[in-house]
């Protein structure tokens, strides 16, 4: 039986750097979904932000992995479904070169993700019926120990808020699986001052891409 896990001694990170895109001259519809583009550079283990004509994909962030000098897999990507997936699809990916870690997080909350569904009843009938459509869209909340001295993720987190662009966020599980999202950022820079309690900032990411993956540590 699997061990129950717990979140303590996880570590965020934020992608604040991107290298220039690069175009796909190809990408299959295979499991796990192999990218065909000469002379990449890229290496096993470097994250990516992924745009795409496949709705899916497009704003993903995902890990490279078995690369070959002209070829990568995009990491737990199934695109062997054509009706999700049609054939001929188009994706272009950017590195992320420079990773900023969000130290002294506290009290993180999760939200979202409950199954929303459309509910009816026939005119004949005295029963409603129901079906699945949606999830709610997912966001986590926390509170950062305020640092007067303004590193570098401050300055960060403040740029990202401000920008409205969407961020990487890498989160690394004590276990060293580590989960990788695109999300929306919101920092209030002014930090709480609440008598005989830590001062904090409050700070709040939400999804911006169609999912997440979890990845554990390459062999």
């Amino acid at each position: 039986m699997a061990a129950e896990l717990f979140p303590d001694g996880s570590r965020y990170y934020i992608g604040t750097a991107q290298a220039t895109a690069i175009n796909a001259t190809s990408v299959s519809n295979a499991n796990p979904a192999v990218v065909s583009a000469t002379a990449h550079g890229l290496t096993d283990g470097d994250y990516v932000v992924v745009t795409s004509s496949w709705p899916q994909l497009d704003g993903m962030l995902l890990r490279v992995e078995d690369s070959t000098t002209d070829d990568f897999e995009l990491g737990g990507v199934d695109t062997s479904d054509t009706t999700k997936f049609p054939t001929g699809g188009t994706l272009s990916v950017k590195k992320v070169t420079t990773w900023l870690e969000i130290p002294k997080i506290m009290n993180p909350q999760s939200s979202g993700g409950e199954q929303q569904f459309f509910t009816w009843q026939y005119l004949a009938e005295k029963i409603q019926r129901q079906k699945p459509t949606v999830k709610s869209a997912k966001s986590i909340g926390m509170e950062v120990a305020y640092d007067d001295t303004h590193p570098a993720h401050y300055t960060a987190l403040i740029e990202a808020d401000e920008s409205g662009n969407a961020y990487p966020i890498r989160v690394r599980l004590p276990s060293g699986t580590e989960m990788a999202y695109s999300m929306f950022i919101g920092f209030d820079a002014d930090p709480s001052k609440n008598q005989g309690q830590i001062m904090t900032n409050a700070l709040a990411m939400s999804s911006a891409a169609p999912g997440f993956k979890a990845y554990k540590p390459l062999a």
